[in-house]
């Protein structure tokens, strides 16, 4: 059974699903204590691209939206690194996002993100039985709300309280 209190909860949103290909539009990161939410970054990444018509209609992020206040992927991932320190990292198919971060930071910052990472989706998997293991099924499972689900820091909260309840099952 895992029992941590203090670590960070993590989701990307991006262009597509090729860490080599598509790129990061936000980052969305909260650091827990004591198993409470203590702090928050939400960033909007600028792709310097259009983003396609599929991927707002999916994440609801906008060309505007990113040109106005999105900002350059090598600052986001400092601001990511510096906030995370050394916590380990949670997500829901957190290799997926950690692919995207590690790929893009090789590219642009050269930052090492090797924290302990923990996979609610992995976790689940051993620890209940659902139809699926998608975020969503989860938070039906647990009673969870995520109004916003494809934006970054609304699936990190729904991914942090998915967590704490995984935790607590035996």
């Amino acid at each position: 059974m895992i029992q941590i209190k203090d670590y960070c909860v993590l989701d990307i949103e991006t262009t597509g699903l090729s860490r080599f290909r598509d790129d990061i539009l936000e980052i969305g990161c909260i650091k827990i204590r004591d198993h409470k939410i203590v702090d928050q970054i939400n960033i909007l990444i600028n792709p310097h691209k259009p983003i396609s018509p599929y991927i707002t209609s999916i994440n609801h992020i906008t060309d505007e939206m990113v040109q106005k206040e999105g900002i350059e992927l090598e600052e986001a991932l400092i601001c990511l690194y510096d906030f995370v320190e050394e916590d380990c990292l949670v997500g829901h198919n957190i290799s997926f996002d950690m692919g995207f971060i590690k790929q893009k930071s090789l590219e642009s910052s050269g930052l090492s993100f090797d924290h302990i990472l923990y996979d609610t989706m992995k976790l689940s998997r051993k620890r209940i039985k659902c139809q699926n293991y998608k975020l969503s099924t989860l938070c039906d499972y647990y009673n969870i709300q995520n109004k916003m689900a494809h934006r970054a820091l609304s699936d990190v909260i729904a991914t942090y309280q998915v967590f704490e309840c995984l935790m607590k099952e035996s």
